[in-house]
């Protein structure tokens, strides 16, 4: 059957409606302001990256690092880690540390991508993290008999207080 000449004209009002709202949209993404473009390289005396001293991205790498022991304390209280790598602990504590990231990131207007390229940049660099805090190194993850955390190297240890 055919439907009613109002029915048709309702249908197209309808499709109007949703086509001038799209369009809006277009426009106003169009005149919106153009996304800043960050430089990864580090710059000048204060050795800026992505307009960030350095100064400043240590003091970061330490509140990103303040909450690991927290994190890895839960994380031992969930599952018992043993000689041989846990995939489910593993995966559990990097489920806490990416919303306490997200969370010190917020705090301090930081892109995730900041976040963890910071991240990144202090451990290559070796900065000490945050106090009472020690960092490891990752035995390959995937190799069956992966060493627990406490027996791994140590990447980098706060000064003792």
């Amino acid at each position: 059957m055919f439907a009613s000449k109002r029915a048709v004209l309702v249908g197209w009002a309808v499709f109007a409606a949703q086509v001038l709202v799209v369009l809006a949209i277009a426009v106003k993404v169009h005149r919106a302001a153009p996304r800043q473009v960050f430089v990864d390289e580090i710059v000048g005396p204060a050795r800026e990256r992505f307009r960030i001293t350095e100064e400043k991205r240590r003091v970061y790498f330490q509140e990103l690092t303040a909450g690991e022991p927290a994190d890895q304390a839960q994380v031992r209280r969930e599952f018992k880690e043993t000689q041989i790598w846990n995939r489910n602990y593993d995966s559990f504590f990097h489920q806490r540390e990416r919303s306490r990231l997200a969370s010190v990131g917020s705090r301090r207007g930081l892109a995730m991508w900041q976040v963890y390229l910071i991240l990144d940049e202090g451990f290559r660099n070796h900065w000490p993290p945050a106090p009472g805090v020690e960092l490891r190194n990752d035995d390959a993850p995937l190799v069956r008999f992966t060493r627990p955390l406490a027996a791994r190297s140590l990447i980098a240890a706060s000064p003792p207080r």
